[in-house]
């Protein structure tokens, strides 16, 4: 789901995913200004229903959202510029994105809305002197089968 959340939301804030915007922890490759989403921002995943039934699989999650940039300035503007995206009221559906199978198609995922959605905070400079923005949204996301 990270994947497809991060693809999602490269489209809508005019991000490359690999570049400006990773699914994952920043890497050698990645931009000056990039963001990094991984899948905890400190909760666990918990499902809230589908795990028993033929209903769909429900769950609220937290991530994590650093955006990393070479000035206090440029690191503030991308944290906020995904920030709004995931303001968004109303289902947001994301991507499916390919297996790598051949003829098999990757899960369709939803968040059904973003139950807590701080605003970013500073949280300091990393090692190589980029400034740091960090916030943790709570997310209710549904698989459909």
């Amino acid at each position: 789901m990270i994947k497809e959340l991060v693809t999602y939301i490269a489209t809508q804030a005019s991000l490359t995913v690999g570049s400006t915007i990773e699914a994952g922890p920043f890497r050698q490759e990645s931009g000056e200004t990039c963001i990094a989403i991984i899948e905890s921002g400190g909760l666990d995943k918990r499902y809230t229903s589908g795990l028993t039934s033929s209903e769909n699989p429900r769950w609220e999650q937290m991530i994590q959202i650093i955006s990393r940039g070479p000035s206090y300035q440029q690191s503030r503007a991308a944290a906020l510029a995904v920030y709004a995206v995931l303001q968004q009221r109303g289902k947001i559906q994301l991507p499916v994105l390919p297996t790598g199978l051949p003829g098999v198609q990757g899960n369709q995922y939803w968040i059904e809305s973003v139950a807590s959605l701080p605003r970013p905070q500073h949280t300091g400079q990393d090692p190589t002197g980029g400034y740091l923005f960090t916030f943790n949204p709570l997310l209710h996301v549904l698989l459909t089968l």
